[in-house]
């Protein structure tokens, strides 16, 4: 699966007030003399006038006053504005580029984690709750998508043949074995990306 390019993340609507100032600092330090992005659009100056207009106006929006308040929210949804066209311009500019987009300060978009196919953890097999039957269960493997039962009769050889049940439960109970006749089961699972991996065999007696 090809990776997915980072970005600077540019939507701050859920963003705290306070939080969003000392978010449009951290960004004015990052993008103030950097090379990578030479010409910012807005400027640092833009970004920085409307910055300290933000900060003025939370100030004086602590008095509760309804005016303050009104005027605090505009001034934060230009701040917003000039800092979703500033995001923009960076992810232009660096296309994916790690080591330019950490250097803007900016939040950027996490890589999603791989779907790694979890271990075996449990698998017990007993005697059903019905005569010529058997009973397989496991703990649910993280990522997987389907689970195949497989049994075969004792003797074990090498070559011996396993009929073959699949389902996206991680149990499964065979049914139709001969009472008393003892069975080897093993499980195969496959993962959301196309892994795989299989159990040891394990032995039980069907009940009789």
């Amino acid at each position: 699966m090809a990776k997915r390019l980072t970005k600077a993340i540019v939507c701050f609507v859920t963003e705290k007030d306070s939080d969003l100032l000392t978010l449009t600092d951290s960004v004015l330090a990052g993008i103030t003399n950097n090379s990578y992005f030479e010409n910012p659009v807005p400027t640092v100056a833009q970004l920085t006038a409307v910055r300290d207009a933000y900060k003025a106006s939370l100030l004086a929006a602590s008095t509760g006053k309804y005016t303050s308040i009104a005027s605090k929210q505009i001034n934060r949804l230009a701040l917003e504005d000039k800092l979703n066209k500033l995001g923009t311009y960076i992810n232009n500019v660096a296309r994916g580029n790690d080591t330019a987009l950490v250097s803007s300060n900016y939040p950027l978009t996490k890589q999603p984690e791989p779907a790694y196919l979890g271990t075996f953890e449990r698998i017990t097999l007993k005697p059903g709750s019905n005569a010529g039957t058997l009973e397989c269960k496991l703990t649910r493997i993280k990522n997987s998508k389907a689970y195949t039962f497989m049994i075969s009769e004792d003797p074990l050889p090498e070559d011996s043949l396993w009929r073959s049940y699949t389902t996206t439960m991680c149990s499964y109970t065979f049914t139709q074995l001969q009472p008393g006749k003892k069975y080897w089961v093993k499980v195969s699972v496959s993962g959301t990306r196309g892994q795989s991996i299989q159990s040891n065999a394990i032995c039980q007696f069907a009940l009789m």
